[in-house]
Formats: C-alpha cells, structure tokens, sequence
C-alpha cells in the first residue's frame, strides 16, 4: 500500500564503520540510488541511516550494499 507522497515505510539502518563525513556522503549516495530508496539521511554519531521507501526493499539488498562499501549493516529497525 502506498501512502500520501508515496512513501510506504522508513527503516533505521545500524551501521558500522562510519567514522567521517566522506562515510556518510558515500552512504546515502549508494542508498539513495537504490530503486525505492526516496530519502536517505545519515547520522555519524548514532551510527544509523534514515530511509524513507517507496516500495519495500529486502533487509539483505541494504546489507549487500553496505558490505560491499566495506562498511557492516549490524541491524535494521522499521519506522
């Protein structure tokens, strides 16, 4: 179900191995050009990106990515 603006969920993603803004700036890039991914928004100190879905998007796509950056998805939160 799609809802007002189109948004259909948020998920939290715990990620480790951020350490500056670079980090951030490569990680909401990277989610952001994820099919679904509306909005990304990254917090260095609480270590966790914000994102906002239009369609539901596997928790092991946002791992996939994220490890492959060389960064590690430790947990993913609904919204």
């Amino acid at each position: 179900m799609i809802l007002l603006g189109g948004i259909t969920m948020k998920k939290k993603l715990f990620i480790d191995g951020m350490t500056c803004s670079n980090c951030a700036d490569h990680i909401t890039e990277a989610l952001g050009e994820m099919q679904g991914v509306e909005s990304v928004k990254v917090d260095i100190d609480d270590m966790s990106a914000e994102i906002e879905l239009t369609e539901d998007i596997d928790d092991d796509e946002f791992k996939y990515v994220i490890d492959d950056m060389g960064y590690e998805l430790i947990d993913v939160a609904e919204m």
